[in-house]
């Protein structure tokens, strides 16, 4: 499935709104578990908007200000027919890229690269070392997937002389299908849990891994007797003469029980009354998640 054409301004308030609901080049890195500045944890809470957005750095600042003189000198030196890389954002089902350059519509190449720009403000900046920064890989990755790009021109402003660097990322097939996984993962574990499950939690130390591995094998342990508890008891009542029969040591009874009450229905018919005067008092629960497959456990 080829990708649209989204027709809005980056950084607009329609734009950040969409973002939330995507899977977003620029937060690929922290999903990837490789983005210095923040947890898949502290990403979560953002989106779901549980905590405050990023504040805009001074670094942040400083990029944004030299973004279109380097698209337009980089444009410059790289189209070879006048055309030049223009900001475009792309959808491709719940995947979304934000683009700093994809060749325009005059050029023969057109769609086939596209731009990613860093102007660091500090010379320490890991987009200025030898190697592809790896957090700009990933969200490059991410952009050449949704793209359908066949290469994307990394550029780099250096920040005391104004030098611009060029290198050149290909599409990673593997990358694409690593990062499909951990956005999956990630969707699952933090955005489609109660959001009381969201907050920062301690680590579980390497030296209480055995007491966990045991904990894992009783819930595994758990699931397959219930499993055949389930079946066993399915199995029984298609076979027995009676609704209620009783022998060797196990007694059957059908009987009915009283529906509860619907408390979301007669709060809505009833939205005046105070319901909290007849909440019993708040006790302390463990809740223990397993996140091999987001159960509790």
């Amino acid at each position: 499935m080829a990708a649209e054409t989204v027709e809005m301004e980056q950084g607009s308030d329609e734009w950040l709104d969409l973002r939330r609901k995507m899977r977003t080049a620029s937060e690929t890195a922290t999903v990837m578990g490789c983005n210095p500045y923040q947890t898949p944890l502290q990403l979560a809470r953002q989106k779901r908007q549980l905590d405050p957005p990023t504040k805009k750095t001074y670094a942040m600042e400083f990029g944004l200000a030299n973004e279109a003189a380097v698209r337009k000198a980089a444009s410059e030196y790289l189209a070879s027919d006048d055309s030049d890389y223009e900001p475009v954002v792309l959808q491709d089902g719940n995947y979304l890229a934000s683009l700093d350059g994809r060749l325009g519509e005059r050029s023969r190449w057109s769609g086939d690269s596209i731009m990613e720009i860093k102007c660091p403000s500090s010379s320490r900046s890991g987009a200025l070392q030898n190697a592809v920064y790896e957090p700009h890989w990933w969200q490059m990755q991410h952009q050449l997937m949704v793209s359908g790009a066949k290469r994307c021109h990394y550029v780099v402003r250096h920040p005391d002389d104004g030098e611009l660097i060029f290198k050149i990322v290909l599409p990673d097939l593997d990358a694409f299908a690593e990062l499909r996984k951990a956005w999956d993962t990630f969707w699952r574990e933090y955005m489609e849990c109660d959001e009381a499950d969201l907050i920062e939690c301690a680590p579980i130390s390497d030296d209480l891994m055995p007491l966990v591995s045991d904990f894992h094998a009783a819930v595994d342990a758990k699931r397959v007797a219930e499993a055949r508890h389930k079946a066993a008891r399915a199995a029984l009542l298609a076979e027995l003469p009676a609704e209620t029969a009783a022998g060797h040591g196990l007694r059957v009874v059908k009987y009915e029980r009283e529906g509860s009450i619907d408390w979301a229905k007669y709060q809505a018919d009833y939205p005046d009354m105070d319901f909290t005067k007849y909440r019993k008092a708040t006790t302390q629960q463990t809740r223990f998640i397993d996140q091999r497959g987001n159960e509790d456990a």
